[in-house]
């Protein structure tokens, strides 16, 4: 499956898809199953946590370092190094860099305190 080839050094919860094929939709007037597919690579980098049950649909790029937390679902869209990403959809809740570069957490980062810390 071309979606895994990309994939380094990695930690996926319980529960996590990936998928790299969707369904065509943009003719109202046929039949969505006789629409066909539509494939689009994901990418993920090095150093990433997916938390259970995130989903990660086609096109997704997943840069290093990244968290994303669980349940959350990632969208086509290129997701920076380091972010904490949460949500449907997903969207960047801190950063890694911050808590990283500061010694500890920040104000930006209070949200992922529970993640960070167990």
């Amino acid at each position: 499956m071309e979606a895994w080839r990309s994939v380094t050094t990695y930690c996926f919860g319980p529960g996590v898809k990936i998928w790299s094929v969707n369904h065509v939709y943009d003719d109202p007037h046929r039949l969505i199953t006789e629409q066909g597919f539509e494939q689009k690579r994901v990418v993920i980098g090095s150093n990433v946590w997916i938390g259970a049950n995130a989903f990660i649909m086609p096109g997704a790029r997943i840069c290093h370092g990244v968290v994303i937390c669980a349940g959350s679902v990632v969208g086509a869209r290129i997701v920076e190094p380091y972010a904490v990403m949460a949500g449907n959809p997903a969207r960047k809740i801190g950063s890694r860099l911050s808590v990283a570069e500061n010694g500890g957490l920040t104000a930006e980062n209070t949200a992922i305190r529970k993640i960070l810390t167990t």
